[in-house]
């Protein structure tokens, strides 16, 4: 099927499981769109509402290094260079890492149905023009819309235990808070505490933010949100062509954004705790947020324990 997607999820808004083909359209009609970090977003509408997956035989062979320690230790100097000279707030920097799979295991994540995932959306995205699969379960809403009733979170700072967040966590999740608070509307916004919330085996800094708009719809408060700080950095343009430069290697879909509109309510989730699919294993993403305050050694540990919460939920997030 010519460009098309085929994706499976599990998320309370869409009961019990949702699977489904769907096919580019304009963005007027899209049902889902799919953003990468970097570039306009794919939009897709449902041509049929059954999915059982890709064969394992379509798979690729991943056969590149995972991102050394060496090299995240020299981005994130560079990154905190940046930062004290001035040129950037924040920055977040991600690498990916490579876990080896047996052939049954990843048949297995092929053929099943991810699980619900408290607090999570979960899912199975294919694109079948690219012959790409990626799986995540990400805890991080971007968007809620819901007639004219706008939701999103300002989700940032990373810590093994709710007492451990310190003054660098907190300025952290603090620069997505202003951040968002600048794109909508100030006449209506609400913003609640930020309190520490269990993800998995780590915790995050996290407010929710609501508004009314009467006048615009959930593709324009897209457009103005993505990439958020929590993902990118401050100033978004500067820090976002850092990023390609310094990473090197594309993101793609992580922490790209995934919409899905339905009869009652539209949603789009921040690709966070995500990896792509090979014939061989399981490519997994993660990143951190960079500040003044940073130390290296922390950082690569942070992006180590989200890598090891992403495989869990991967490994056995399926039924």
């Amino acid at each position: 099927m010519a460009l098309g997607i085929g994706i499976k999820i599990s998320h309370p808004s869409f009961s019990p499981q949702f699977s489904g083909l769907a096919q580019s359209c304009p963005d007027y009609q899209a049902e889902i769109s799919i953003a990468p970090f970097s570039g306009d977003p794919r939009h897709y509408r449902f041509s049929d509402k059954s999915f059982k997956g890709v064969p394992y035989s379509s798979l690729k062979t991943w056969n590149t290094p995972s991102t050394s320690k060496e090299d995240y230790l020299k981005s994130l100097e560079q990154a905190i260079s940046q930062i004290k000279s001035g040129n950037f707030e924040k920055v977040v920097l991600s690498r990916r890492k490579f876990f080896p799979l047996g052939k049954e295991s990843v048949s297995a994540i092929l053929s099943t149905t991810p699980k619900r995932l408290e607090n999570k959306f979960c899912y199975h995205l294919h694109l079948l023009e690219e012959n790409k699969v990626w799986i995540g379960a990400t805890p991080e809403i971007l968007l809620s819309k819901k007639q004219q009733d706008f939701l999103t979170f300002s989700l940032a700072g990373t810590a093994l235990s709710e007492n451990d967040f310190g003054p660098k966590e907190f300025e952290e999740q603090e620069f997505v808070t202003k951040y968002i608070i600048d794109q909508v509307p100030s006449n209506s916004i609400k913003v609640s505490q930020a309190l520490p919330t269990k993800f998995k085996n780590l915790f995050h800094l996290k407010s929710e933010i609501t508004w009314h708009d009467e006048n615009n719809n959930a593709t324009y408060y897209l457009n103005k949100l993505h990439p958020t700080p929590a993902v990118c950095g401050i100033p978004r343009s500067s820090t976002q062509a850092f990023i390609i430069e310094e990473e090197q290697v594309p993101r793609e879909l992580y922490t790209g954004y995934i919409y899905i509109k339905s009869l009652e309510k539209e949603l789009a989730f921040v690709n966070l705790r995500c990896g792509q699919l090979f014939n061989n294993g399981v490519l997994i993403y993660a990143g951190g947020g960079i500040t003044a305050d940073s130390n290296p050694e922390a950082e690569w540990q942070e992006t180590e324990n989200k890598i090891n919460a992403t495989l869990i939920d991967i490994i056995n997030g399926h039924e």
